[in-house]
């Protein structure tokens, strides 16, 4: 949590620092790590973090129009919910009830 201010006080005083975003988004994987350790926290379930982690690429996007490597990141966050969801759907155990 301590991690995620420092980012968005960095990122407040120089939101055209495309690396500290990418940062912040990485770091987004590691609250799942947390997860493990108090079961009892609901805060960081994986549709969370996805959802977070679309969110913050959302917005330094538009801080920064221009950058390639921001846009490959929300291309890979897409694609890989898109491969879950058929995953899921076609699955014959989703339709068994």
């Amino acid at each position: 949590c301590i991690h995620v201010v420092y980012f968005y006080r960095e990122l407040r005083g120089n939101p055209s620092d495309v690396e500290l975003w990418l940062e912040l988004i990485n770091i987004q994987d590691g609250l799942r790590q947390q997860r493990t350790e108090d079961d009892s926290s609901r805060l960081f379930t994986e549709q969370n973090i996805t959802e977070k982690k679309i969110a913050i690429i959302t917005q330094a996007i538009t801080k920064n129009p221009s950058s390639l490597q921001l846009k490959v990141s929300l291309s890979c966050i897409s694609w890989t919910i898109d491969f879950i969801m058929r995953k899921v759907f076609s699955s014959k155990k989703f339709y068994n009830f």
